[in-house]
């Protein structure tokens, strides 16, 4: 793709949906004329097209929340356009952040244009920590000595017994109930209760203002006085080693297999079998609600152990 300098001047990022189909339309237009970007359109056809539907506008409140109310310091990103990035490095299989930014600085900054952000003028990876910490934060508050911050907690190194929680897991067990019962009896449990502000509550309710409210409003979830609710679960795998630190010398006498307690980057994270790769993985269940309606599954409920457990032991 070709430089141009009109465009380089671009400093604001688009905010509503409206803005960011205009900002999609002049660098579409701008670079079409190069083979180079239309082989590049050709082949993200897909993304370009749930990207220009996918509506972000509902969760802006919810997003500025994240972020001090006085404006003061450096000029941020705009949050809506750091959450359609992650959108977009999801849509494209994209797991690793640093891989990631690389992506949105390559191509002629196609992913980043994508995303919303401007031409030559990507985040980089701190950027997205940051974004990340703000949304484990939420909402935001003023900092007071001594705090210490779900994110900051999230951080921190754990010492722990993987056999002694796996033993106490299998204790807690009821084998007269499944997972979705005990879920659903929780949900109905705390029906009535107001629901704890913080990272959970956000990703539930961008759960319902990205996906569930549009796929009602749009015909797409029918029935809603007769809805059948089914669970599924996975496993989402952790970065942290599944060996940790040790806490003992039971290595210099040969000893690698003891049980003694180790230190572990994650808090939750346990020694999972995943059926659907057939191999053993060091993670966290997740575990969701979904309807099927129309030949589609629509997730209303997701329920993540880490993020649960992070979230009670910092409130």
């Amino acid at each position: 793709m070709q430089e141009q300098p009109d465009l380089q001047n671009d400093k604001k990022e688009p905010v509503l949906h409206s803005e960011y189909l205009a900002h999609l339309r002049k660098y579409i237009s701008h670079f079409n004329e190069t083979s180079e970007f239309r082989s590049t359109l050709e082949n993200y056809q897909k993304e370009i097209n749930i990207l220009s539907s996918l509506n972000f506008d509902p969760v802006i409140q919810i997003l500025e929340e994240t972020y001090s109310p006085k404006n003061r310091g450096k000029k941020r990103r705009e949050p809506v356009c750091m959450l359609r990035s992650l959108f977009l490095m999801t849509l494209i299989r994209e797991k690793s952040i640093t891989k990631w930014v690389g992506k949105t600085r390559s191509f002629g900054y196609f992913f980043g244009i994508l995303a919303g952000f401007n031409f030559n003028d990507t985040p980089g990876v701190g950027t997205y920590y940051d974004f990340f910490n703000r949304l484990i934060d939420s909402p935001f508050s003023p900092y007071t000595r001594g705090q210490t911050r779900r994110s900051q907690h999230n951080a921190k190194e754990f010492e722990r017994n993987l056999g002694s929680e796996s033993d106490a897991k299998k204790e807690d067990r009821n084998p007269n109930h499944t997972k979705s019962e005990k879920l659903a009896n929780e949900l109905l449990a705390d029906a009535s209760k107001p629901r704890e502000p913080g990272f959970n509550t956000i990703l539930e309710d961008m759960l319902f203002l990205l996906a569930i409210k549009p796929s009602i409003e749009t015909g797409m979830i029918t029935e809603l006085d007769n809805i059948v609710v089914t669970g599924d679960g996975s496993i989402m795998q952790t970065a942290s080693s599944r060996y940790g630190k040790t806490t003992c010398e039971c290595r210099k006498k040969g000893d690698y297999k003891c049980g003694h307690s180790r230190i572990y980057s994650s808090r939750t994270a346990q020694i999972c079998y995943d059926h659907h790769h057939n191999s053993f993985v060091f993670g966290d269940r997740y575990y969701h609600l979904i309807i099927t309606q129309n030949g589609h599954d629509f997730p209303i409920h997701a329920h993540c152990r880490a993020v649960m457990k992070a979230t009670i032991h910092c409130l």
